[in-house]
């Protein structure tokens, strides 16, 4: 999660906005984007990290919401791109 963590911080920079760290990067982003089921992911990444280990059947679905978040962040660096 960490180079997620890293690309939001940056879309955020970039937007001309500050976040004190890549974490809280990521959950301003995901909380712009207005999906809650993303927002419901980010607790269970700090867990996967300090724990090593999720719950039977979360790791499966929490891998592909971190994907769609990623492309999530990729479509809007592009639109960032597209108006400059």
């Amino acid at each position: 999660a960490g180079p997620l963590r890293s690309c939001a911080a940056t879309l955020i920079e970039l937007e001309g906005q500050k976040e004190n760290s890549p974490k809280a990067a990521l959950e301003k982003y995901v909380k712009s984007t207005g999906e809650s089921a993303w927002l419901e992911a980010l607790p269970r990444i700090s867990e996967a990290r300090e724990q090593r280990v999720l719950p039977p059947g979360v790791a499966g679905p929490l891998l592909l919401k971190l994907i769609d978040i990623a492309k999530s962040i990729a479509k809007r660096l592009d639109k960032l791109r597209e108006a400059q």
